[in-house]
C-alpha cells in the first residue's frame, strides 16, 4: 500500500501539473499532444553527432541509465523478486515495462510544456534549468499545484531515500555491530537499530545540506591583453566595461567581481 500511495502522489501531481500548464497556454487535450509530437521540441531523430541531444548518444545513455537503474536499485528489485513464481515475476517486469513507456511520454509532455511555458514570458530568476519546474508550480499555477507539487516531490525522493537508508542500517547493523552474533536481548537490538537508523537519516541530512551549501555556480572569466596595448588604458576600459554590465546588463543576484 506505502508504494501505491507513494505512487498515486506522483503521478496525480503529473498529471495536475500537465492540466495546468496546457491551460494556462491555452491547449485542449489535441493541442497537447499536437505540441508533444509536431512541437519545437519534439524532435527526437537528431543526426547531427556534434549536437548535445544527438539521437544515439540519448538512446544509449537511457539504455544503460534503465539498466543501471534496475539492477542496482534495491526497490526495483524488490518488486520483482517478491512475487512468489517465476512467471509472476517476469509478468510484472513485462507490465511495468509498458506501464513506464506511457509514464515517460507524460514526463516528456511535461517538459514541453514548462519549455512552451517559459518561452511566453519573463519568469523569475532561474539558474539552472532544474529550477524550472519549481518555479512554475509553487508560483504560477495556483496553491493546489504547489500542494501537489510538494506531495509528489516527497513521493518521488522518499523510496530511494528509504531504500537508501534500509540498506545502510541493515549493513551496519549486520556487518559491523554484528547485532546477530551479540548475546542481547530483542529490546536491545530493536533500540540499536533505531539509533543507527536515525543517526544515517541525520548524516543523509547533513549530506544533503553541504551539498547545497558548497554548490557554486561562478564562472571564472580571463581579459587577455594584445602586445603593444597600453595596460593602464586596457584596465581602464575593463573596469568601465564591467561597471556597465554590473548596473543593467545581468540577472538579478548576478554580479562581476574582478580580482588580479
Amino acid at each position: 500500500w506505502t508504494d501505491t500511495l507513494q505512487t498515486t502522489f506522483m503521478l496525480a501531481s503529473l498529471v495536475l501539473s500537465v492540466v495546468l500548464i496546457s491551460r494556462q497556454l491555452g491547449l485542449d487535450f489535441s493541442g497537447f499532444l499536437d505540441q508533444l509530437f509536431n512541437g519545437p521540441y519534439s524532435k527526437v531523430i537528431v543526426t547531427d553527432w556534434h549536437a548535445k541531444n544527438f539521437f544515439l548518444k540519448h538512446f544509449f545513455g537511457g539504455m544503460f541509465i534503465a539498466i543501471a537503474m534496475t539492477g542496482l536499485d534495491q526497490e526495483m528489485m524488490q518488486k520483482n523478486i517478491s512475487v512468489r513464481t517465476l512467471q509472476g515475476s517476469q509478468k510484472n517486469m513485462m507490465t511495468f515495462a509498458v506501464v513506464l513507456v506511457f509514464i515517460n511520454l507524460l514526463f516528456l509532455g511535461l517538459g514541453v510544456l514548462l519549455y512552451t511555458y517559459a518561452g511566453q514570458g519573463p519568469l523569475p530568476a532561474i539558474r539552472t534549468s532544474d529550477d524550472l519546474f519549481p518555479v512554475v508550480a509553487l508560483s504560477r499555477l495556483g496553491t493546489v499545484s504547489a500542494v501537489f507539487f510538494i506531495i509528489g516531490l516527497i513521493s518521488a525522493a522518499y523510496p530511494s531515500a528509504d531504500g537508501a537508508l534500509t540498506a545502510l542500517t541493515a549493513s551496519c547493523c549486520i556487518d559491523f555491530i554484528g547485532i546477530n552474533q551479540r548475546d542481547w536481548s530483542e529490546e536491545r537490538k530493536k533500540r540499536v537499530r533505531h539509533t543507527v537508523h536515525i543517526g544515517f537519516a541525520v548524516v543523509l541530512l547533513l549530506v544533503i545540506v553541504l551539498f547545497r551549501v558548497i554548490n557554486d555556480d561562478a564562472v571564472i572569466g580571463i581579459v587577455i591583453m594584445r602586445k603593444g596595448e597600453n595596460p593602464s588604458m586596457v584596465l581602464k576600459a575593463v573596469k568601465e566595461r564591467l561597471d556597465q554590465l554590473n548596473a543593467r546588463g545581468l540577472p538579478p543576484g548576478v554580479q562581476i567581481v574582478p580580482f588580479y
